[in-house]
Parts: C-alpha cells; structure tokens; sequence
C-alpha cells in the first residue's frame, strides 16, 4: 500500500514534491501551534508575503534588489539581502534541508522573527 501511495506521490507535480519526496510522515514538527502553521505554509510555498496580492487583487510582488518574483525559495535560499543573516544561522543552502530537518528549523524560526 505504501508502495502504490508513493508511486503516485512521486508523479504529482507541486511545490510540496520538491521538499518532500516521501509519503512517510514529517519527521519534524514544531511544539507550538504557530510554529506548525508557520512552517507548514512555508513548506507549501504559499505565505502572506508571497500570495496575499491574490486576495488583494494587486500586483505580484517581486524583490527589488533581485527584480525577480519573491517566493519561499528566493527568501531563504537565492536572494543575497538575506545572505548574510542565513550564513549567521547556518541555514542549507538546500530548501528540502531546511524545511525538513529539526535542527535546521529552530535556525529557520529564529530567522524569520528577525
């Protein structure tokens, strides 16, 4: 059965394929409720800064020292304003490591409340 589920998984097409490869469960979760929710929508790729222009009906936002579109990815791994503070924080410059292992999201956390 697992096997089926990951034969499907692995021909899906989304943002979650990319970080999460497997269908076994999430090895880490946050203690805290806000934490969870946090990182689950960075997982996803759909946080406030990157998607609420669709609830607004406004433009795409997009980093004005890169002039490309401003996504998870870019945040945490490609855009050089935030290189230094992820270098501080020894945050991979992979965005599956980041958002999948423990010891890599208290880093992630404490960067993102900077």
């Amino acid at each position: 059965m697992e096997n089926k589920l990951q034969e499907q998984w692995q021909q899906k097409t989304s943002k979650l394929l990319e970080i999460k490869t497997s269908v076994k469960p999430w090895q880490s979760i946050p203690p805290r409720r806000r934490e969870q929710i946090i990182l689950s929508r960075l997982r996803l790729g759909h946080t406030r800064l990157t998607h609420e222009y669709l609830l607004n009906r406004s433009d795409e936002p997009f980093c004005e020292t890169c002039h490309t579109s401003l996504t998870v990815r870019h945040i945490l791994v490609q855009c050089p304003n935030y290189a230094l503070e992820r270098r501080n924080l020894q945050i991979p410059q992979n965005l599956s490591e980041i958002l999948n292992h423990s010891c890599n999201i208290k880093n992630l956390l404490n960067f993102l409340s900077d």
